[in-house]
């Protein structure tokens, strides 16, 4: 474990493209945090779950309401802002590293599918069923 939750260090931040205002961000708090620029004070969404300083955070470029955050607790972690809830809804927990997951993406041409890599020297595309388009009926 060993987050700190008293000190704030930014680790990487993107800015969502889909949204003009909104910036996501990931440190060494072991959280996700959504902020408006224009009001900086206040994160709008503040997304818990890693056991250790998250490394990367993308938003999918198919559903603006999906993001993935990696982290150095070996995971990677799908949530869906969208759910109205505080927070935001964590979808999904991908472990399927034995050592830091430092990098992750979306697939520009394929909905659902990401990129994950590691420090045990692996890089894995899947596509988990938690964001997986919905077949057409």
């Amino acid at each position: 474990g060993g987050c700190l939750l008293n000190v704030f260090y930014l680790s990487r931040c993107m800015y969502l493209f889909l949204f003009q205002y909104l910036l996501f961000t990931g440190g060494v708090d072991c959280a996700v945090k959504l902020w408006d620029i224009r009001q900086l004070g206040i994160p709008l969404h503040v997304l818990m779950g890693h056991g250790q300083a998250v490394r990367r955070v993308r938003a999918s470029p198919h559903d603006p309401n999906i993001i993935a955050s990696c982290s150095y607790d070996f995971t990677v972690r799908l949530w869906n802002i969208g759910t109205g809830h505080l927070g935001g809804g964590l979808l999904d927990i991908i472990a399927h590293h034995t050592e830091f997951t430092y990098g992750l993406d979306f697939s520009l041409h394929d909905p659902g599918m990401i990129a994950d890599c590691s420090w045990d020297q692996t890089i894995k595309l899947l596509t988990p069923v938690s964001i997986a388009p919905k077949p057409a009926v």
